[in-house]
């Protein structure tokens, strides 16, 4: 029998696939996200993930997929695909070294001799092949527009906010725009700014450009909603005080605590948390103004009438006013 020639060596690094996944899963990208914008099939991103390189198409593709998901990934593409042309060929040495003994054939050796000429030639073929790899990379690049990818805000984004938190990924080299605002890119491709808004519908025009001036553009719609206007309960006409009824109202909260204002007479009574088994009563002569973090949380007695919502809104309200009625 040929004893087995081939040595099995304990590697302390991380596998292709491992590295792949591992670097995927920091950013929080799914693979459905990876073929989206790599255009790489699902299933090849798996099979790479997973070392299945047998179900796999040519090298010419595999190398392909590897340098677009170096890109997506910001990492260096040669690093990934010397590390698969490594573990490559671990798996050719294993398949080799499988064979039986009934198929076994005498080995012949041949009277190759390597001359100078040899190798001369076989470096030059090398350097040829590096140098038309190398414009490859670069025509692809000149070729493609960048990656970008927006993570936040969502399109068609609803908020009472004044200010918005735009984040994203693209290239690390690329110039990152918004609403025509240079923005910085880390070392791996992340961005993120705030940007104010005006009130109704706002437009984010986020642009990425590579040293090619090609560019990747998405816009995105972002609503901001006007806070409700108060509406002043007031009598149908102006009355003397002393013809105007005292007016009392009596404040509380449930479910949970909630912060309140008071403004009694045109002088502020109280502003602060209001706690669920806490009352506060306040009396005034001519009008109460009450504002809540949170509308539908806060109940009101006015003048010993039934308990009741102070508003349906269950965000902040303000300036809900009580005036005094005039006696008859």
């Amino acid at each position: 029998m040929v004893p087995n020639t081939f040595i099995k060596k304990s590697i302390g690094s991380l596998t292709l696939g491992e590295k792949l996944r591992k670097l995927r899963s920091e950013r929080r990208i799914s693979l459905a996200e990876v073929s989206r914008v790599t255009k790489i099939q699902v299933k090849y991103l798996e099979h790479l993930e997973n070392g299945d390189f047998n179900k796999l198409p040519a090298d010419v593709y595999i190398k392909g997929f590897l340098r677009s998901y170096a890109n997506f990934l910001g990492v260096s593409e040669e690093l990934l695909v010397r590390k698969y042309e490594r573990e490559r060929d671990i798996h050719k040495n294993m398949n080799k070294t499988g064979v039986s003994d009934e198929f076994m054939t005498p080995v012949k050796f041949s009277n190759f001799v390597i001359t100078p000429k040899l190798l001369v030639i076989t470096a030059g073929i090398i350097i040829s092949v590096l140098g038309f790899a190398y414009l490859y990379r670069e025509a692809n690049t000149f070729i493609s527009t960048p990656l970008l990818v927006v993570d936040s805000p969502v399109e068609n984004f609803v908020t009472r906010d004044q200010a918005v938190s735009v984040s994203g990924v693209s290239e690390r080299d690329a110039e990152v725009t918004i609403n025509n605002q240079a923005v910085v890119v880390d070392d791996t491709g992340r961005f993120g700014v705030m940007i104010d808004l005006q009130e109704g519908s706002n437009t984010i025009v986020v642009r990425a450009k590579n040293r090619f001036e090609k560019v990747t553009e998405k816009a995105l719609s972002v609503q901001r909603e006007v806070e409700p206007v108060a509406e002043e309960v007031a009598p149908p006409a102006e009355t003397s005080a002393e013809n105007k009824q005292a007016i009392k109202v009596e404040i509380s909260v449930d479910p949970s605590p909630t912060w309140i204002s008071v403004e009694v007479d045109g002088d502020l009574k109280y502003s602060g948390v209001l706690e669920v088994s806490d009352v506060k009563t306040f009396e005034g002569k001519s009008k109460i103004v009450i504002g809540s973090e949170r509308g539908n949380n806060t109940f009101i007695k006015l003048n010993g009438a039934e308990k009741q919502l102070l508003s349906p809104n269950p965000g902040e309200v303000k300036n809900i006013t009580f005036v005094a009625i005039e006696q008859k």
